[in-house]
């Protein structure tokens, strides 16, 4: 770097650079403007922090955690959906401590056939093998109740006997529940949303008939408040004529 104007240099600015396979035909310089490398070697980020004159071995090892947590977040997340839908088809029974009344009440999803092949297909893509391996032989095992158990043990040992084979079936698995999940959820063609848009239609139809229906009582009533109105009327023109009628009868027989 350059010291102030008018004080010595104390040290000249320049690019950070590293020697690949250095002392060899295949040596190669590289350069960068700041201390970090990016992609030095293939998927490789390197950041420089100091000057050094001797070889440097970097030692790149696939990175066992990232993996792990994929499939472990894969696991989390559907099951997160099945818990939902099972929270949502559920019958709940509550009773009054003041009355003893017993109220029940259903899930808003309870007997909604569009979320319970949503969900059928989710878990079938979970489980269904990869180029005939299942996906318990990484660690994603079905349990009996219907979710998804995550055995990180199984999958650290798979991954270390056969890294591709592993990172295949993990892809596969993966790819398949995210097609299910589209196949639900995408939004011009998905089940769920075809069916929501189907259910806003049929209530923008209904909340036209009641708007149209209470128009129609409006106008009703007002014919018949009109119709009434007019009975006074008449009513009062009638028994106004009565009482007239009873008092000359009343005078002709007074005389």
């Amino acid at each position: 770097m350059f010291a102030e104007t008018g004080a010595a240099v104390v040290t000249r600015a320049a690019d950070a650079s590293v020697t690949l396979w250095a002392g060899s035909a295949a040596a190669q310089t590289v350069t960068s403007a700041t201390n970090a490398f990016t992609d030095l070697l293939p998927g490789v980020n390197v950041t420089v922090s100091k000057t050094s004159a001797d070889p440097v071995t970097i030692t790149v090892a696939r990175d066992t955690t990232m993996a792990q947590g994929v499939a472990s977040g894969l696991v989390d997340a559907l099951n997160a959906v099945t818990s939902y839908y099972a929270s949502n088809t559920g019958v709940t029974s509550t009773t009054s401590p003041t009355n003893g009344t017993t109220t029940t009440t259903a899930g808003v999803l309870l007997g909604d056939a569009t979320t319970r092949s949503a969900v059928q297909r989710l878990t079938s893509a979970m489980s269904t093998p990869v180029n005939g391996k299942s996906p318990s032989s990484i660690g994603i095992v079905i349990s009996k109740d219907g979710d998804f158990d995550f055995d990180a043990a199984a999958f650290q040992k798979a991954l270390a006997a056969d890294p591709a084979g592993t990172q295949a079936i993990l892809s596969g698995v993966a790819e398949a529940v995210a097609d299910a999940a589209t196949t639900a959820s995408d939004k011009y063609s998905g089940s769920i949303t075809t069916a929501i848009t189907g259910k806003q239609s049929v209530v923008k139809d209904l909340t036209t008939q009641i708007d149209s229906w209470t128009d129609r009582l409006t106008m009703r009533r007002a014919t018949l408040q009109t119709q009434y109105a007019a009975l006074e009327t008449s009513l009062s023109k009638l028994q106004s004529q009565s009482s007239w009628l009873a008092g000359q009868l009343a005078s002709m027989s007074a005389n």
